[in-house]
């Protein structure tokens, strides 16, 4: 993201912006599958190594996260808490989130132009989250945000 300038982003358009993305967060199903399969599959993966681990050994967390990894995969998601946890982050996040979404989509082709109105950003949201890897990137952006908005 540091190949490209950061957007200037005035207070009214990141609004609308952070609005329109959470609403595409809420409303697609690739994305949620995205987020499925990466999100569920680390936190059991690695809750199964731990155990694994504290029970048997380096073996143990061996068998532990491929087991994990098995549930992760089998289990519900918690998609749509991390979607409300987004919606509500302060001024300072919304606009941190969303100059890490615009350096992602960047990176992906869009060009400056999708910034010029929340339409046009939610129209680049849509057509360059067709991507898969550019799914998981922004995903990740979200979860690296919402870490650092607890902190």
């Amino acid at each position: 993201m540091d190949d490209f300038p950061e957007p200037d982003m005035d207070p009214g358009f990141i609004e609308g912006a952070h609005t329109a993305f959470v609403q595409y967060l809420r409303d697609s199903p690739d994305m949620r599958k995205t987020v499925r399969s990466s999100f569920q599959q680390s936190l059991y993966a690695g809750g199964g190594a731990m155990m694994g681990g504290m029970i048997g050994g380096p073996v143990g967390g061996l068998v532990g996260g491929i087991a994990g990894s098995i549930t992760g995969y089998m289990k519900a998601d918690d998609y749509d808490g991390m979607v409300l946890s987004l919606s509500s982050l302060d001024a300072s996040d919304k606009e941190r989130l969303l100059k890490n979404v615009a350096g992602i989509l960047m990176k992906a082709g869009m060009v400056a132009q999708g910034f010029s109105s929340v339409a046009n950003f939610q129209t680049a949201v849509l057509e360059y989250c067709a991507q898969p890897d550019v799914r998981k990137q922004i995903w990740n952006a979200c979860t690296n945000v919402l870490a650092q908005a607890r902190n």
